[in-house]
């Protein structure tokens, strides 16, 4: 049986900003709850170092927060994107403060560089951002689109879905590799409807 239809990504981006404008530290926490562990993953997986992700993620949060009160954030409903933009630029910024310090090649700084989008490719993420988004809300299961988010996209852990969800390890699997598949053929029809 399908869960209650819980509120889109969009929609609880939305709402943690205009919480944080009007100065709400709860929806503070409530947004480094929801997604550090995406933050942090995200970091690890470019530095391959646990700890300076960590610190990357504790100097980005205080430049999110500062950005979110000062209404800096132009899409609220981006947040998870605004997030992890400013953890990427945080990294390289490290990495240039290190080679002040110790020699990284500029090569090496290049590479990270290279990693942050250009206007094109940003605009491009944009629309297939909204393209996902909209794939993800016209399924017709309620429970899918939330878990394939918060599995793929927030971070969430298998374990906290499937008590989140009330499943078992084994259900939890079968639930989302049908979700995975549902998805698919929503996202084979997009493309094959953007070629006609």
């Amino acid at each position: 049986m399908d869960q209650p239809k819980k509120s889109s990504e969009a929609s609880v981006s939305e709402s943690l900003v205009q919480r944080i404008v009007t100065n709400d530290r709860d929806a503070e926490r409530d947004m480094v709850e929801r997604y550090h562990r995406g933050l942090v993953t995200m970091l690890f997986n470019r530095s391959r170092d646990r700890s300076l992700a960590e610190d990357i993620a504790q100097d980005t949060w205080l430049i999110v927060i500062q950005k979110v009160r000062d209404q800096q954030l132009r899409d609220p409903r981006r947040l998870a994107t605004f997030i992890i933009q400013i953890g990427k630029n945080q990294l390289i910024m490290s990495y240039r403060a290190k080679n002040r310090y110790q020699h990284v090649s500029d090569d090496e700084i290049l590479e990270l560089a290279d990693q942050t989008p250009s206007p094109e490719q940003q605009m491009t993420n944009q629309q297939l951002g909204q393209t996902l988004d909209d794939l993800l809300a016209s399924m017709s299961t309620s429970r899918d689109p939330e878990i394939l988010r918060r599995f793929y996209f927030i971070g969430d852990s298998k374990k906290e879905l499937c008590d989140i969800f009330n499943l078992s390890e084994a259900h939890f699997d079968r639930v989302l590799f049908r979700a995975r598949e549902r998805f698919k053929k929503l996202w084979t029809g997009q493309n094959v409807n953007n070629l006609l």
